[in-house]
């Protein structure tokens, strides 16, 4: 699964949509935000919200997506 992140290869819409996976009209988030990608599910999606303030905690958030995502 870290992998999948990392590289972005996940079955979330953005990486589905970009391979023309039936089914999949666009890239979106289901929140309508922006594309959904990992970084995405992990820092911005307020459908996430409450499981990344159970699980994170504020200080450690953006060090934790920053290494799960490659991202610096």
């Amino acid at each position: 699964m870290l992998t999948q992140i990392r590289t972005e290869k996940v079955g979330l819409r953005a990486y589905l949509f970009d391979r023309y996976v039936p089914g999949i009209d666009d890239a979106r988030c289901e929140c309508g935000s922006r594309r959904q990608t990992a970084r995405h599910i992990l820092e911005e999606c307020r459908y996430h919200r409450v499981a990344r303030e159970r699980h994170w905690s504020k200080e450690l958030a953006d060090k934790r997506v920053g290494v799960l995502t490659a991202n610096k």
